[in-house]
């Protein structure tokens, strides 16, 4: 013989509720401001450095190895200027 358990007073039924929720753009336009300061910090900043570093040894600029920033404008300190192959005469005159 099967046992079974019975509830006389079961009713069946499905609850819904609908809300407005004002600030629900402010919290989405927080998240899309959120993912898109990781993209700059994750992916863009390492690229224009890459980019940064690249144009600066093509101007003769080379940074300091001590992690100073390179600047193709003017050569401050921790920036050092890379020699040329013709010393310090001007090839072209």
């Amino acid at each position: 013989m099967v046992n079974r358990v019975t509830f006389a007073r079961l009713a069946r039924y499905t609850g819904l509720q609908v809300t407005y929720a004002p600030g629900l753009p402010i919290i989405y336009g927080s998240f899309v401001l959120m993912l898109g300061g990781l993209l700059v910090r994750l992916y863009l900043r390492p690229v224009l450095e890459w980019r940064g570093a690249r144009l600066a040894r093509r101007a003769g600029v080379r940074p300091d190895p001590r992690g100073a920033p390179a600047s193709a404008d003017a050569p401050g300190p921790g920036l050092q200027t890379a020699p040329t192959s013709a010393g310090r005469g001007s090839p072209r005159g």
